[in-house]
This record gives C-alpha cells, sequence and structure tokens, in this order.
C-alpha cells in the first residue's frame, strides 16, 4: 500500500535527487521514496545523547579555564564539572565506571587543539 503525498522540496535537493533518478533510471519519486525510507529505518539516538551533548557544550564553555591545570590529561566531565583526571585513560574509565556506574560522563584528554570535524560522504548521493 502506498499513500500519495505532495511535498515541497528546495532546489537543490530536487536537482540532485532528479541527478540521481537519471543515473540509475528510477524516477525522482522513487529516489525520495527510497531515501526517506533509509533515514527512517536508521536506529533511534541513544536516550542519553543530549545528556552527553550537555556535558560537550559546557566543556566548550569553560576549556580554556581548565587548560592549565589539566593539559594533555584525560578528564571525567560530569555535570558541568571535572570529577576526576588521569594522564592514563584507561585507569580514569575504571574509576568512572565504580563511581558513576549509570551517569552520563564525558572522558575526554583536554588539549589546546581543536576537536577535528569529520565528514562522511554518502557514496548513495555522490
Amino acid at each position: 500500500m502506498t499513500i500519495e503525498v505532495t511535498l515541497s522540496v528546495p532546489d537543490e535537493l530536487y536537482e540532485q535527487a532528479h541527478l540521481l533518478a537519471e543515473q540509475t533510471n528510477r524516477s525522482v519519486a522513487e529516489v525520495l521514496s527510497t531515501l526517506l525510507q533509509d533515514v527512517v529505518s536508521l536506529p533511534a539516538p541513544h536516550p542519553q545523547r543530549a545528556l552527553m551533548q550537555q556535558e560537550e557544550r559546557w566543556l566548550a564553555k569553560v576549556k580554556e579555564t581548565l587548560l592549565p591545570q589539566y593539559e594533555n590529561q584525560y578528564i571525567a566531565f560530569f555535570q558541568g564539572k571535572v570529577v576526576d583526571s588521569d594522564a592514563d585513560v584507561d585507569s580514569l574509565i575504571e574509576r568512572i565506571q565504580r563511581s558513576h556506574p549509570d551517569e552520563v560522563v564525558l572522558i575526554k584528554q583536554l588539549t589546546r587543539d581543536e576537536d577535528p570535524i569529520l565528514e562522511i560522504r554518502s557514496p548513495r548521493l555522490l
């Protein structure tokens, strides 16, 4: 069973879908339907993802003030505060697993470097 839907999409998206449709001998509707099906079948984000993102935002705000004390150390950041640190990440993880077993704790090496930006391209849309 299918339901017919009228959908407004940006010109650029339509052009990409049209190009992909031509390359694969399908209709634009088939291409968009397949892409939509792929997206909705992805696993849902982990329920605690928002908590981890909040910890990352808090850390970004205070990173410069923490660098003098923790530069090149691994820190455990929980509810906006450093709760532990160590030069050895494995030791830190063991302690955090004991002290905060069911909590979302950000563990990260604190450096002056920017976090790398990872770009992952979809082979389907190239």
